[in-house]
């Protein structure tokens, strides 16, 4: 399987990578939507996403750009995670069919749990196709 993690705080984005890292064939590392350029995620199956990415990281919209090249790209499960406060981000997230929104700071154990529902329905998916 395959994570994305988009995230422009380092010490998150390598401690979910660290969490993940057996869990998951192949991790991708992004900070900002332009980052796509450099990377494939057709195949990408999980994606954690925060909403407040460079340059505007006090907005949602960047994140919003993020979740929609997503779900354009790939069938990837979606999950928000995110420090974005306002619940039009909320609303704006779920209205775009993310998987889950989980606001920071969140405990460690909702994480993973979170993501290994997305797996579970993920496989399901790939089941029945």
């Amino acid at each position: 399987m395959k994570l994305l993690i988009a995230e422009d705080d380092n010490f998150l984005r390598n401690f979910l990578k660290e969490i993940f890292n057996e869990d998951f064939e192949e991790i991708i590392e992004i900070t900002r939507f332009s980052d796509f350029k450099n990377v494939s995620i057709a195949d990408t199956d999980i994606a954690i996403v925060d909403l407040g990415l460079p340059p505007n990281i006090n907005t949602y919209e960047e994140g919003v750009k993020v979740i929609e090249y997503i779900k354009n790209s790939s069938n990837a499960e979606i999950i928000v995670l995110t420090g974005q406060e306002t619940e039009e981000a909320a609303i704006e997230s779920i209205g775009l069919g993310v998987f889950d929104y989980i606001k920071k700071p969140a405990d460690v154990e909702d994480i993973k749990n979170t993501v290994k529902k997305a797996v579970f329905i993920k496989d399901k998916k790939n089941k029945a196709l």
